[in-house]
């Protein structure tokens, strides 16, 4: 199992490394989309993709660009516009290279069989699966799904009605609400390890916890960039067995470990299942946030450490009053 703490290195030279990179940068292929991979010093910082239809006018493309090349003033922008429409796909790509100037180093249309580098351009196949980067990406345990509709669906549950209600009957007779409870979600996150099944009851567990905010946010911030991996396959466990407004705590769970985790593409998926919800809270707009900004993962823990921090002194500052 790959190490989600450690980055996958890549190796782009070539276009045909580029289109293998992309999946594996984004953890699924991308169709109807607009693909940026921002390079600086030889070094991708970060790999963005934005529906296709969204950007095809200059204010939305712009309000999409800014906090990336806010972020990265100096980088390098790699474009690809994935689309069956080469005329749509060209209009978007001349308003990226309008904004951006000299800094679009690569702009491609690819339309799932070909890629070209101009609308006159005949065109040369390509196939990302083929590329040494792909197997490399593979050999490193990156999963890689076969669209995004495929990615969001690795949520979707296959447990029924019935089972999930007798299974939340049963938690709250076995685990009611209070200290054991809290201490039976402490236990079994401390426990788990990636690999390891939850069963239905344990999932309904988390899943209940999870909507507790005192409880939630202590797991948020027991989450690490070296533990995040766990996390990620534990809560998506819980929110497979959670649909609904009972999974939101969750999904949030769920988000946070996948941006900490360096999985933004989920991250995003998370963040529309809540938005759909309607729901928000300090941390779902923490992670929006974060990923809006292309924020790395690694500053988790600067950021992790600061508010456990503060929180410290609040408390003593409390105690002394």
């Amino acid at each position: 199992m790959k190490d989600d703490s450690s980055p996958t290195l890549l190796t782009i030279a070539s276009v045909d490394d580029l289109f293998g990179a992309v999946p594996a940068l984004l953890h699924f292929h991308p169709s109807e989309s607009l693909v940026l991979v921002l390079v600086e010093s030889g070094r991708v910082e970060v790999a963005a993709r934005v529906d296709l239809a969204r950007v095809r006018r200059r204010r939305s493309l712009r309000t999409a660009l800014e906090p990336l090349l806010h972020r990265f003033p100096e980088s390098d922008v790699l474009a690809i516009a994935y689309s069956g429409d080469g005329r749509a796909a060209w209009r978007v790509l001349e308003l990226l290279r309008s904004e951006v100037g000299e800094r679009c180093a690569v702009a491609l249309h690819a339309d799932g069989r070909r890629w070209y580098d101009s609308p006159d351009d005949v065109g040369r196949p390509y196939d990302p699966a083929s590329t040494a980067v792909a197997a490399g990406a593979a050999y490193a345990g990156v999963e890689v799904r076969g669209s995004r509709a495929e990615l969001a669906a690795s949520l979707v549950g296959t447990f029924g009605r019935d089972e999930r209600e007798a299974a939340m009957a049963e938690v709250a007779t076995r685990w009611p609400e209070g200290p054991s409870r809290e201490a039976a979600g402490d236990a079994l996150l401390l426990s788990w390890r990636a690999g390891r099944s939850l069963t239905l009851h344990e999932r309904c567990l988390l899943a209940v916890l999870a909507r507790e905010p005192e409880w939630a946010e202590r797991a948020i911030l027991d989450t690490t960039r070296e533990n995040a991996g766990d996390r990620f396959e534990c809560w998506a466990q819980v929110v497979q067995a959670s649909p609904g407004p009972m999974g939101r705590g969750a999904l949030t769970l769920l988000a946070l470990a996948a941006w900490v985790r360096g999985d933004g593409a989920m991250a995003q998926v998370c963040l529309e299942r809540l938005a759909d919800l309607s729901h928000s809270d300090d941390w779902t707009r923490f992670v929006d946030l974060a990923c809006a900004m292309a924020l790395h993962p690694d500053l988790w823990e600067e950021v992790r450490s600061g508010y456990l921090a503060l929180a410290e002194s609040v408390a003593v500052a409390a105690v002394g009053t």
